[in-house]
């Protein structure tokens, strides 16, 4: 075999080897659009009675769980609350150590501003405890109206659920 023949054998391999080992890199180098499956839900959301702290003041308390059914942990979850009644009032939601301390405040913000729950590791449940905060005559503002939850990690929906408060009667 002359000399030309084995330089472009050489060649031909040494591409070839290239091209397969790129390849190969390539189809096992994960794409860095690809993103996690998040699966955050919520699982349970329900009224569970009222907190009258003082006289003229109450809360209507309420449980949400939210379930991380996905392989991997979710950070920067938000959980922001709503309400469909007509009348403009400010409304504050406390939120309440979980059980046996249930009667504790943690904090209170206003309806409809986000609120930071932190983390949920992969096949985690949580628990949120609140309650909306009444004056004398605002339980008959919000009673009669659907209050909703919707859960988000960094600006992306999650899930959302919704209860009735029932009227006042």
């Amino acid at each position: 075999m002359n000399r030309i023949a084995l330089v472009a054998v050489a060649v031909t391999l040494g591409v070839a080897i290239l091209i397969i080992g790129l390849s190969i890199y390539l189809d096992n180098t994960p794409s860095p659009s690809a993103k996690p499956i998040i699966n955050v839900t919520v699982t349970s959301f329900n009224l569970n009675g009222y907190y009258n702290p003082v006289g003229v003041v109450w809360i209507d308390m309420f449980n949400l769980t939210y379930t991380n059914n996905g392989a991997t942990d979710v950070d920067n979850i938000t959980i922001t609350f709503t309400t469909n009644s007509t009348f403009e009032i400010s409304r504050e939601i406390d939120v309440f150590e979980p059980a046996p301390n249930q009667n504790n405040t943690i904090r209170s913000f206003a309806m409809g501003e986000q609120y930071s729950l932190g983390n949920i590791k992969a096949d985690e449940t949580k628990e949120f405890v609140g309650g909306i905060w009444n004056y004398l005559g605002d339980s008959s503002k919000v009673h009669g109206f659907a209050f909703t939850a919707a859960l988000k990690s960094n600006d992306t929906f999650l899930d959302q659920a919704t209860i009735m408060i029932p009227p006042l009667v």
